[in-house]
């Protein structure tokens, strides 16, 4: 991959946060304590754009049943 083709920092660090929250929701349904209903909400919203805008439907359709158990 040539320099001109690299990923940018920051957004290779925003995929590996996304990832690594994602993989707190789904496998141990850890939240900050002070996070409300809204909050959450709001995260996976923010998720699921993400997911879909990287083509990953399984992950999204996942953070779609989170959410509507909420």
């Amino acid at each position: 991959m040539s320099h001109e083709e690299k990923i940018p920092l920051s957004s290779s660090y925003t995929n590996a946060t996304i990832e690594e929250v994602y993989d707190l929701i789904t496998n141990t349904d850890l939240w900050p304590k002070n996070w409300d209903n809204a909050k959450k909400m709001e995260m996976f919203d923010l998720m699921i754009d993400h997911y879909q805008g990287t083509e990953q439907y399984e992950k999204c359709a996942e953070l779609q049943r989170r959410l509507e158990e909420i």
